[in-house]
């Protein structure tokens, strides 16, 4: 198969996109990407295209060099209207042409033959929708994790949450009096404040005899880090504006545990994650947990390959 996937460079659509491709060759379906910046695409040039039959305007030439696609991919609302115009040229010359959207689109669902949209955005029951838990990842679970060792991901202050070290300190405490003699490992991302590692307390726990943490900054870790820490953990505990994060630490198959963040306001995203409590995909870490030894992996990025598959093939 055939994917040539509009780009809008954000990592986390493209880690969608590498999600289902990944979930596509787990299928056995051999799956060909073709990633296309957005930035390349002229929506006026297209248009012309289109309407002029390629008289008035070319192809854009980054296309003249690859083989034809059998579906036209695109994550991010910039790349919607690329995607059907994209489609209307190629189609063309295959007809058989389909347009896939990995989020819930700003235009009307009917102007895409297939859509991926999570849960969290309601979308409608549809044949041509599949409704999945979270966005798609990349991530599996690989069996790797080691017993008593624990991850904590801190993230930041966003639209929806605020932040307030002193809660969060408190409950990096609780953390380390329940698991201090295990390996604890904590790292930052590019929203947490900057003095957040400089706190005197977090500075204490990180040199308390009693623990074993140790403090990876986002910025000394290299690519590809947190994928294999949440392989090798057993237990992840993440600040819960880091939805992204949970989503991941489920499909690794890791005990996720949230630690809560001042909300600002209540939204889709936040009703989210009260449906990953109230489902007890994740366990809060204000309330006292009975491990079953019975851990909940999401696997949606394999789901989501079969249901186009399904599809594409009918």
């Amino acid at each position: 198969m055939q994917i040539c996937y509009i780009s809008d460079g954000k990592a986390g659509h493209r880690a969608q996109m590498l999600g289902l491709v990944a979930g596509l060759k787990r299928q056995s379906c051999p799956a060909h990407l073709t990633e296309i910046a957005v930035q390349q695409l002229s929506w006026f040039g297209l248009l012309l295209c289109w309407l002029s039959h390629g008289l008035l305007k070319r192809l854009p030439t980054v296309f003249k060099s690859l083989p034809l696609p059998d579906l036209i991919a695109g994550v991010g609302h910039r790349t919607h209207w690329k995607v059907i115009l994209v489609k209307k040229i190629l189609q063309r010359k295959n007809p058989q042409l389909k347009s896939l959207i990995l989020m819930q689109p700003s235009l009307p669902l009917g102007w895409f033959d297939y859509l991926i949209i999570p849960r969290h955005d309601h979308p409608p029951l549809q044949a041509r929708v599949l409704v999945t838990e979270g966005v798609l990842n990349p991530l599996t679970n690989e069996q790797r994790h080691q017993a008593g060792r624990n991850l904590v991901l801190i993230g930041g202050p966003s639209k929806r949450h605020g932040w307030s070290e002193a809660d969060l300190i408190a409950q990096l405490q609780h953390v380390i009096q329940q698991h201090g003699h295990e390996s604890l490992i904590l790292s930052t991302s590019r929203r947490t404040p900057a003095g957040f590692l400089q706190h005197e307390c977090l500075k204490q726990l990180h040199s308390s005899k009693h623990s074993a943490i140790t403090v990876y900054p986002v910025e000394q870790t290299p690519a590809g880090w947190l994928f294999e820490q949440l392989q090798l953990a057993s237990t992840v505990w993440v600040t819960e504006d880091s939805v992204s994060m949970l989503y991941e630490a489920l499909t690794a198959g890791c005990t996720v545990h949230l630690i809560q963040m001042p909300r600002l306001k209540q939204d889709r995203i936040t009703c989210a994650v009260d449906d990953l409590l109230a489902q007890g995909l994740v366990k809060s870490l204000s309330k006292k947990v009975i491990d079953s030894g019975h851990k909940i992996t999401l696997n949606e990025a394999d789901r989501a390959a079969r249901w186009l598959i399904h599809h594409l093939q009918g």
